[in-house]
């Protein structure tokens, strides 16, 4: 049977922090650029916050833009997605990072402007980024997320009151989230001291426990045995330190019960890097050309495609996108989801991803071949003579090869005698 889209409950715990954070970027008449640093382990819910912020407060600037940062930024590319967000034309020239950092702050100055840069990891990206921002008197604001302590002391100026620092969620908005998940309604539940247990275990973190609840809510039946099973899946460590390997742990919960039609399907969205938007219908013809969808008697294969990839939301593996009309058009992968996905990538030889030809010729000699292949091209070098007699033999055997930003050295398309699917993006393209 098909899958359904199902809005998950609404996101609780969060107006109290939403109204602190909107007086603190709103409630003085301070016309000098001001930087907030939203701060906290992953999974707390920074991003949720800054967008609720965002969308509260945005109609108050002349331009506004929202754009993810990542672990391994391509400076290029980041910046002209800011441009992009920003509705400036992007220079058909080669720009360097420089040059489009001083468009940037000539197209910005004497303008009132709000930015979110999420996902902040290094204080060198951040930088780079704030050159961009003319410090005019003109009461703009930008908004930081981090899980890093002195990066977000570097961009507020170490100046703590501009700081605000994720919690996790109190017992009972724990179990508001948990209960609206499962069961659509926080005043219908059961198993209140099991709910209990799960939820400690969880660490009040909203990613874990939105994440679980998923799992709980797409059984057919709610089974008091399933509960216990889980729960005593979920190890105890957490509660008391949690670690990014303890979330991993948590998730991969959801990756053990995952149907076999949906785990391929699943990690296939290991080919677009972190922090990346990704549209359903390109992802639904990428499933159909490679063959992931199952054929069902009657169904059409794209109706198909389209309730899996509605199931892989409802389970919360994957975070919806929506268009103006509230139509679910997107998603994207929340970056620790995405280390999941690519560590059982690498388990099953399922795709790998190479950010350069060397890479691409040092796997090589790998025993088992890998027929998906994911290149980051924007830090790519030009291939020595060496690397490229090799490359050829070591990618004959792709079906699907998706490329993302713009190198010296690209591999030529010859070279994948058996490609079925080839995705191309530029660095600014979503």
């Amino acid at each position: 049977m098909s899958a359904i889209y199902t809005k998950a409950a609404d996101l609780v715990g969060t107006d109290g922090p939403k109204k602190e954070l909107v007086n603190l970027l709103t409630s003085t008449a301070e016309k000098e650029l001001k930087v907030v640093s939203i701060v906290g382990f992953g999974g707390l819910g920074k991003t949720t916050l800054a967008k609720q912020v965002y969308d509260e407060i945005r109609g108050q600037f002349d331009h506004t833009a929202f754009v993810s940062v990542s672990q391994k930024p391509n400076m290029t590319g980041l910046l002209y997605r800011i441009q992009l967000k920003l509705g400036m034309n992007r220079s058909s020239r080669v720009c360097e990072v420089e040059d489009i950092t001083d468009d940037l702050r000539n197209y910005l100055t004497h303008k009132r402007y709000l930015i979110i840069v999420d996902d902040l990891w290094d204080q060198s990206a951040w930088n780079t980024i704030s050159r961009a921002f003319p410090e005019s008197a003109n009461g703009s604001r930008v908004i930081i997320t981090t899980r890093v302590e002195s990066v977000a002391s570097a961009a507020c100026c170490s100046r703590p009151e501009f700081i605000y620092r994720m919690k996790p969620l109190n017992k009972q908005d724990s179990k508001k989230l948990f209960f609206g998940r499962v069961y659509g309604s926080e005043d219908d539940h059961q198993f209140e001291e099991i709910t209990a247990e799960i939820l400690k275990k969880c660490g009040e973190l909203p990613l874990a426990i939105i994440t679980i609840a998923s799992l709980l809510a797409s059984r057919p039946e709610k089974l008091r045995d399933e509960w216990e099973s889980i729960r005593n899946s979920l190890g105890t460590h957490f509660a008391v330190n949690p670690t990014v390997e303890g979330v991993k742990n948590i998730l991969n919960l959801s990756y053990i019960h995952l149907p076999l039609h949906l785990r391929a399907c699943f990690l296939h969205l290991g080919l677009y890097p972190e922090d990346r938007e990704i549209e359903r219908d390109d992802l639904v013809r990428q499933w159909l050309a490679e063959g992931l969808v199952s054929k069902l008697h009657g169904q059409d294969s794209e109706v198909v495609a389209k309730s899996y990839f509605n199931d892989l939301i409802n389970r919360s593996l994957i975070q919806p996108g929506c268009n103006k009309d509230g139509e679910l058009v997107s998603c994207r992968v929340h970056d620790m989801m995405l280390d999941l996905i690519l560590s059982k990538c690498e388990e099953h030889n399922f795709l790998r991803v190479e950010c350069s030809p060397e890479e691409m010729a040092r796997d090589h000699g790998r025993k088992y071949k890998v027929r998906r292949i994911s290149m980051n091209l924007g830090n790519g070098g030009v291939a020595d003579e060496a690397t490229s007699r090799i490359i050829p033999s070591s990618v004959s055997q792709v079906r699907s090869l998706a490329l993302f930003g713009e190198s010296k050295y690209m591999p030529p398309l010859l070279h994948f005698k058996h490609l079925k699917v080839f995705l191309f993006k530029s660095l600014g393209g979503e």
